[in-house]
């Protein structure tokens, strides 16, 4: 039996049509993102007041970093680092390229490890990392 150009090139078109359609899963976490969203006031702030503002506050201001709870994002977020510059403090979505992970997880890459009394939790460090992961927002 032979199909003429019409039924063949209505076949052609419906096959494209139905390969087309949006895939509805099953879905994979993005690598290294949790489902969880970190807030940045509830998880990192909190971090930056228990280990940070001693020496990153209004007064001391360490490497000219304020760390404070007004302060910290607008300080940190796609800004460039005073001692490591053209590097960018905290590249959202881009937790590798960001000289904050790069200080607190202990990589020796940016001088000094931060905290200078002593390590974070790795709880502590993930949410920091997970945070810029997630885009980095102020929420």
């Amino acid at each position: 039996m032979q199909i003429s150009k019409l039924a063949y090139y209505s076949l052609i078109a419906l096959f494209i049509c139905l390969s087309c359609t949006k895939d509805k899963g099953p879905f994979l976490p993005l690598e290294n993102s949790s489902n969880k969203p970190i807030s940045f006031q509830n998880k990192v702030q909190p971090i930056f007041n228990q280990h940070c503002v001693s020496c990153h506050d209004n007064i001391v201001y360490s490497g000219n970093l304020n760390l404070t709870n007004s302060n910290s994002y607008n300080n940190l977020v796609n800004v460039v680092s005073t001692a490591y510059s053209p590097n960018i403090r905290v590249v959202p979505s881009k937790p590798t390229n960001s000289v904050l992970l790069q200080k607190i997880n202990n990589s020796n890459q940016f001088g000094q490890n931060m905290p200078i009394s002593g390590s974070l939790s790795q709880q502590e460090i993930n949410n920091i990392k997970e945070w810029i992961n997630q885009g980095a927002l102020n929420n």
